[in-house]
């Protein structure tokens, strides 16, 4: 009796074993990789997905690491773009460690996620996981880093519209 039990478990075990191996796995599209890019403004490297702004000039399309970037060359792009990639290349290296530490307090983008704009930078914040916050006349404002908090800090009034 017992004999029959184990061998009657045991075949429904195989059985429920061969339906998940006979199931088809959904096929995804291989992930591309992105190339990065120069912001057109100060030169630091980022992904596309992580540019701050981007905008379009002479059909061709400019990424910048922050609206307030942006908004410079809005002004007066051929300023930029008569720029040597040597220009670039070394100015980005000055702002090097204090952009790797912003990149690397800001979340990765996975679906919808609520942002917020550091107000002394322009940056895109994930409130939910912001390090650098505060209150002022009743608005919560988020941070990207500690500095554009003590500077807003010091003049909120410069950076409320």
């Amino acid at each position: 009796m017992r004999a029959k039990q184990f061998i009657g478990m045991l075949l429904a075990v195989l059985f429920l074993a061969s339906l998940s191996f006979a199931q088809e796995k959904p096929k995804t599209a291989p992930l591309q990789k992105e190339k990065a890019i120069s912001c057109a403004v100060c030169g630091m490297k980022m992904l596309p997905s992580q540019a701050g702004a981007k905008t379009t000039y002479k059909g061709k399309t400019y990424y910048f690491c922050s609206a307030r970037e942006e908004a410079k060359f809005e002004k007066n792009p051929e300023k930029y773009l008569s720029k040597s990639e040597e220009d670039l290349s070394a100015k980005a290296s000055v702002k090097k460690g204090a952009a790797e530490s912003r990149m690397r307090d800001m979340p990765m983008r996975q679906g919808a996620i609520q942002t917020a704009i550091d107000p002394v930078c322009g940056m895109k914040v994930n409130p939910k996981n912001a390090k650098y916050k505060t209150t002022y006349q009743g608005k919560k404002f988020y941070f990207c880093a500690r500095g554009d908090l003590e500077k807003f800090k010091k003049n909120p009034s410069k950076y409320v519209k």
